[in-house]
């Protein structure tokens, strides 16, 4: 044993009985998943909808620590009241962030009604509302973790402004700006399907496809 703890100990490896190795090996495995989830990043979903007579156009930003950045300008096609262009723009980016693999996020909005309604279990009355509340609270699930957040409408600038792109299709120079159109004809239940219902414009030759670099290493 004395020449066995001199050789081991210049790896920095010491024996011990059978016992302590056994509860060694069953810490380690218990241990090993925690590692595995802390490794796996948290993205930031910024989400803005907005409607008025003429046109409802929504923006999404995901981001993360890494200083990856999505951006994406919707239009959305069809008649909707500003609170259901809040909920369109939380659906599609959710369905983004759950199409590239993103399991971890915390979303922000500056949508007080629809965090209230989200997170508050608020009364929701119109039977559409209702379909939108159901469909973002049905993806939600799907994720690990989530968060819904708050924030002043200052601390949502960038999604603001995507979301005035919607209507500018043709207009939009930004090569790192992803276009999508989005049919509000249906939404009931949007788990396994294919949610958001969109197709990218052909009217700008700046669509890019997913940019995303998940941030996960190799063991």
């Amino acid at each position: 044993m004395v020449k066995w703890s001199y050789e081991l100990n210049e790896f920095d490896i010491i024996p011990s009985p059978k016992g302590h190795k056994r509860q060694a090996l069953a810490n380690f495995i218990a241990d090993w998943p925690q590692y595995e989830a802390k490794k796996e990043t948290t993205w930031d979903l910024y989400v803005d909808g907005s409607a008025t007579e003429k046109q409802v156009e929504g923006g999404v930003v995901l981001t993360n620590s890494e200083g990856d950045k999505l951006k994406f300008a919707i239009r959305f096609e069809g008649l909707l009241s500003n609170n259901e262009a809040e909920y369109e723009a939380l659906l599609c980016g959710l369905k983004i962030a759950q199409d590239n693999g993103i399991r971890r996020i915390k979303i922000h909005s500056d949508s007080q009604l629809l965090v209230e309604e989200v997170m508050r279990g608020y009364e929701v009355k119109d039977d559409r509302m209702k379909s939108l509340l159901q469909g973002v609270k049905e993806r939600l699930s799907t994720f690990l973790v989530w968060e819904l957040v708050q924030i002043p409408r200052s601390m949502n600038s960038l999604v603001d402004v995507l979301a005035g792109m919607g209507s500018r299709m043709e207009n939009i120079s930004d090569p790192q700006v992803t276009l999508l159109v989005k049919s509000t004809k249906s939404f009931r239940s949007v788990t396994g399907g294919s949610g958001c219902g969109w197709t990218r414009s052909k009217t700008s030759s700046n669509i890019i496809s997913y940019l995303l670099r998940l941030t996960r290493r190799e063991g």
